[in-house]
């Protein structure tokens, strides 16, 4: 049998241009198909053979222009990406420059203000003992790394993540609150005061001393006497609860908690000092008792997170 080398060659050269001009058409729209409308519908794969190294670095390369192509497609007319986080603030932490296999976030961005996040970063004022201003900063630990790696465990394939440590020196991020005077949180002035950090608001609980801060968020503070205001109904946590003041010493009262379907239960609580009473955390900054007009009287702090 006689083979025709110029014909073969001819139907192989014609089968080349042909694939050479589906794969122009195909670049003429790039990034589409694989980044298209602000979605990325794509997969790169490399081999495991000996030099698939190089494979690798363009696989980096590849999905690094492809990143970069869904970041723009769903970036806003400003030219910053948009972020919609329901019930708070976004801030991206990515930036002009590339990361590359092993860096750190914090190359990137090492710290993020109220410029940032103006909302939950924004400065505050307390006022206690002292009338001190409060200001807000996040700054990215030295950890957060882009790997290559086997994760969670050893048992699943290698792929890129973001490495994290279980060491506190090694942290994510460090939320610090700083005050431009000092402020004992002990003091009577203090406790039972509300504080704005982070975007959310606290109440300085009775519990606290000169190592530890007491925080009750979501809390009302009340005052209850047994002879005009033996009870009363707060709302915490988006529930209501009826507080009432049941007995009372110089140093504790005992409180009662009666929750809206009509469970409720009580305990003893000492000054500054709490307890949780029916799911909820009821601390009691002070506790009084007069023989002489036979009335008991107790402030206390209901808060359903401490």
């Amino acid at each position: 049998m006689r083979i025709n080398f110029g014909k073969v060659a001819s139907v192989l050269a014609s089968a080349a241009m042909m694939s050479s001009t589906v794969a122009l058409a195909a670049a003429a729209n790039y990034p589409a198909p694989f980044i298209s409308g602000g979605n990325a519908d794509v997969a790169v794969v490399y081999g495991s053979t000996a030099g698939s190294v190089f494979d690798l670095a363009a696989v980096i390369d590849i999905t690094t222009n492809l990143q970069a192509a869904l970041a723009s497609q769903t970036a806003s007319s400003s030219g910053t990406t948009t972020s919609t986080v329901s019930g708070g603030e976004a801030y991206a932490l990515f930036g002009s420059k590339k990361l590359y296999v092993n860096d750190t976030l914090n190359l990137q961005r090492s710290t993020v203000s109220e410029t940032d996040l103006p909302s939950v970063l924004a400065d505050t004022s307390f006022s206690g003992n002292v009338e001190s201003d409060l200001t807000h900063t996040i700054k990215i630990g030295p950890v957060p790394r882009v790997v290559y790696s086997k994760q969670p465990t050893d048992e699943n394939d290698p792929e890129f993540n973001i490495e994290l440590s279980t060491t506190d020196t090694e942290y994510l991020y460090n939320a610090t609150v700083s005050f431009d005077k000092a402020v004992n949180f002990s003091h009577a002035d203090s406790e039972g005061e509300t504080i704005d950090i982070f975007g959310q608001k606290f109440t300085v609980g009775s519990a606290t001393d000169a190592t530890n801060l007491v925080l009750f968020k979501s809390s009302d503070t009340i005052f209850l006497t047994s002879d005009q205001n033996p009870s009363e109904l707060v709302e915490v946590g988006g529930a209501e609860y009826t507080v009432e003041i049941v007995s009372a010493t110089d140093s504790a009262a005992t409180i009662r908690v009666t929750d809206s379907s009509g469970s409720s239960d009580q305990k003893e609580i000492n000054e500054a000092g709490s307890k949780k009473v029916l799911g909820i955390e009821v601390g009691v900054n002070l506790a009084d008792e007069s023989t002489a007009t036979d009335r008991i009287s107790a402030e206390v702090i209901v808060g359903a997170e401490k």
